[in-house]
């Protein structure tokens, strides 16, 4: 057996206490890995319920509960003869349409998933543009230019399916994403949530004449589309959309 000496002994005992401290901030450098990597799955999946605990269809076209909007106008509440205007206009205007909005809910949920849209917006325009079909008559509107429940205009589209149908819904909502789409080459700097904005006033009034985010509504009905249409969505978010 090899002799050891005591400064030998010292030497171990040192490196011995060297690696056992390595290994310890090693533990601790994973348990820190780890904690990070729950937390920050913790948040993705409270994000994707939307922070009540029920996973809902995942949109992607921004976070409808984080773009600003002023709600209705004035011209526009007094379809209801509402005292009120602005966001609270618009959630009273939505919130006497979710009896008829039921009827289309599982249709819109399908709609919505498959499209990764938010359903809620979905929902809005059709509140906004008939009511959720109380205002159409055979299926049309708009002095019979526009048809089914998110008014697709003939002038500029192929109709397709019947008012209420999954199909009609399904060419909507394509429609609206790619008005987000020709937004996003006009303003290649605008986050989702204005891009979003941006799509749904052109949905009512077309791409080209989109000027500004701050004005994102000076062509559209009432001039208050997107602003309106985005305050009842935010209304059918909480509401069961």
């Amino acid at each position: 057996m090899a002799k050891v000496s005591s400064r030998q002994r010292r030497e171990r005992r040192t490196a011995s206490c060297s690696e056992a401290r390595q290994r310890q901030r090693t533990v601790v450098v994973a348990e820190g890995e780890k904690d990070g990597i729950l937390q920050q799955s913790s948040a993705a999946a409270e994000d994707s319920s939307g922070g009540g605990g029920r996973r809902g269809p995942s949109s992607n076209y921004g976070d409808i509960r984080r773009v600003d909007c002023t709600g209705a106008s004035e011209k526009t509440a007094q379809q209801d003869k509402l005292k009120e205007k602005g966001i609270e206009a618009s959630s009273t205007m939505a919130r006497t349409d979710l009896s008829r909005m039921q009827k289309y809910k599982s249709v819109i949920m399908k709609v919505a998933r498959e499209k990764a849209i938010d359903p809620a917006v979905i929902a809005a325009i059709i509140s906004r543009e008939c009511r959720a079909g109380n205002t159409l008559k055979n299926g049309w509107g708009d002095n019979d230019n526009a048809f089914g429940l998110m008014q697709v205009d003939k002038r500029w589209h192929t109709i397709q399916g019947k008012w209420d149908s999954e199909e009609h819904i399904k060419q909507g909502a394509g429609i609206l994403i790619d008005m987000i789409g020709s937004i996003q080459k006009q303003f290649p700097s605008w986050t989702a949530e204005q891009r979003l904005k941006g799509g749904i006033a052109a949905y009512n009034c077309g791409p080209s004449r989109i000027q500004s985010y701050e004005n994102v509504d000076n062509s559209t009905t009432g001039h208050d589309y997107s602003n309106d249409v985005l305050a009842r969505a935010q209304w059918y978010k909480k509401n069961g959309f």
